[in-house]
């Protein structure tokens, strides 16, 4: 059936998708045009495409983490690599993009560190906490 039939049927969380690079690209094409935004797609890598219900986002996660533990945005550090970390960098008051991240992310964070393979995390959580 269609994607919409699909949805409607079932309850379906997240549909991950993998594939070379190039027929995610045209995969992420249509469902952009097929979804009409009706869901929320975003990739982690370039061999993975994510379709997640409308607004499901990791910053959406941690909003609503934040709210339970009772800490405001602008308390919170996030790290992110990949497209599908920008809601997340956007909303904490400090956001930092490892090195090895690409443009998009990088132009959202206030921050940048080094890259995964050169333990970019780990600097800066000691910049940043400790």
């Amino acid at each position: 059936g269609s994607w919409r039939e699909i949805a409607h049927k079932f309850k379906v969380h997240k549909m991950i998708l993998l594939a070379p690079p190039s027929t995610i690209a045209e995969i992420r094409r249509a469902l952009v045009d097929v979804l009409h935004g009706e869901a929320t797609i975003t990739q982690a890598i370039s061999t993975m495409l994510e379709v997640l219900p409308l607004g499901a986002s990791k910053g959406a996660g941690v909003e609503i983490l934040l709210r339970e533990l009772g800490f405001e945005p602008s308390q919170a550090l996030a790290i992110g690599d990949a497209e599908n970390d920008i809601e997340m960098l956007s909303l904490v008051g400090t956001s930092v993009a490892m090195g090895n991240a690409p443009p998009n992310v990088k132009e959202v964070a206030a921050h940048v560190t080094a890259t995964n393979s050169e333990d970019g995390a780990a600097q800066a959580l000691e910049r940043f906490c400790f």
